[in-house]
């Protein structure tokens, strides 16, 4: 660390008299302080006002200025230990039970799934001088997609992404997110994640798939917060959706395709009654999965499948219409189960009660009623 001043400075001997009370403390963490007179060399490393305090790293030819106010030495010497050490302050690492544990327990988590393993070989010694032969001599197979310097070149990506998010940290931090990193593959196998990276929101356990563009660190803030202050529809996968329909009693799946946008334009009017679909006990999320459209005789984009207790009901009317899919979905003739009682919340209670001409209620509780689930037997 450097500090830079001038002796025609007045404020440079108070900052250094502050600096001081920290010295020790820096040079016990293994970082050197020195103070230079020296205004041509701080020009030279981009410092055009003084006094300055610098940070050198061997790995690094460029320093990093301090930005903070030179009058807290707590918070120099804060800045000073983050950046020696900044594994400190990066997105932290789970994976097994801790990660699945961490997703159960969030109200909102952001999950990136790495290939953490193969982001290692591209920072090795070896990879490094095999990238460098190969930018000067390009190989006859260099435009093989499956080629190992294609698959290393994707975790080259990985690692930059990752120094992206590291940014969107803290940001997500103050709006409530949970930001974790794993390279946990049977984590990602059992949520249907197969490409690398890719980052997953998780709300009350419920997951969400990104599909913009990870480099991008604002466009997914953006998105994160978005999904964190909005209801949004959910984007799953095959694994997620066939999850879903085991484990959901009433489930809207919108199918659609990407670049399409009589797409985005229906999905747009399908957000609008996302939150009545939620009121009414009914989860509605999308996916793009053309050979899983096959199964449900989906042959045009987009279509809507309708799940009551995993029973598919493909709607066959306007989906640019709203209003009528609504209707679709809370009309009891499509909600209705065979050979089981229908579980409904207070508002579509309130709806059966206006409409019923008969009626019969059953209430229980799932807490503290040992007999309730033989009753319901």
């Amino acid at each position: 660390a450097a500090f830079f001043y001038s002796d025609d400075c007045k404020q440079c001997d108070r900052v250094l008299a502050e600096i001081e009370h920290i010295d020790d403390e820096a040079e016990g963490a293994g970082i050197d302080f020195v103070k230079i007179d020296d205004k041509k060399m701080a020009k030279e490393f981009g410092v055009f006002a003084l006094p300055a305090v610098l940070f050198f790293k061997m790995s690094s030819k460029e320093p990093v200025i301090y930005a903070g106010d030179l009058y807290e030495e707590q918070d120099i010497l804060n800045w000073l230990m983050t950046q020696k050490d900044p594994s400190g302050d990066v997105i932290d690492e789970v994976e097994g039970d801790v990660l699945l544990k961490t997703i159960q327990e969030s109200e909102a988590l952001a999950v990136y799934f790495w290939n953490k393993t193969l982001c290692e070989l591209c920072n090795s010694k070896a990879y490094r001088k095999q990238k460098a032969k190969k930018d000067v001599e390009p190989s006859e197979g260099s435009l093989d997609e499956d080629s190992e310097d294609n698959k290393t070149d994707e975790c080259d990506q990985c690692k930059e992404i990752l120094e992206e998010l590291e940014n969107i940290d803290d940001d997500c931090d103050r709006h409530g997110i949970t930001f974790v990193k794993t390279q946990d593959f049977k984590v990602a196998m059992d949520f249907g994640v197969s490409e690398f990276p890719s980052l997953v929101y998780f709300e009350h356990q419920v997951p969400n798939v990104f599909e913009g563009e990870l480099t991008e660190e604002e466009e997914v803030l953006q998105w994160l917060i978005t999904q964190r202050t909005e209801d949004r529809i959910e984007l799953i996968t095959r694994v997620m959706l066939e999850e879903m329909v085991e484990e959901t009693q009433y489930l809207a799946v919108y199918f659609y395709k990407l670049n399409c946008h009589i797409c985005d334009e229906i999905l747009e009017g399908l957000e609008k009654i996302d939150d009545e679909c939620d009121v009414f006990g009914i989860h509605m999320v999308k996916i793009q999965d053309p050979q899983l459209a096959k199964r449900y005789s989906i042959k045009t984009f987009p279509a809507l499948v309708y799940f009551r207790n995993g029973n598919p009901l493909l709607f066959e009317g306007d989906l640019q219409n709203e209003e009528s899919v609504l209707e679709w979905l809370v009309d009891d003739d499509n909600r209705e189960l065979a050979d089981e009682i229908e579980q409904v919340n207070d508002r579509m209670l309130e709806r059966l009660l206006d409409q019923s001409l008969l009626l019969a209620v059953f209430f229980y509780d799932d807490n503290d009623c040992p007999e309730c689930e033989e009753i319901l037997e």
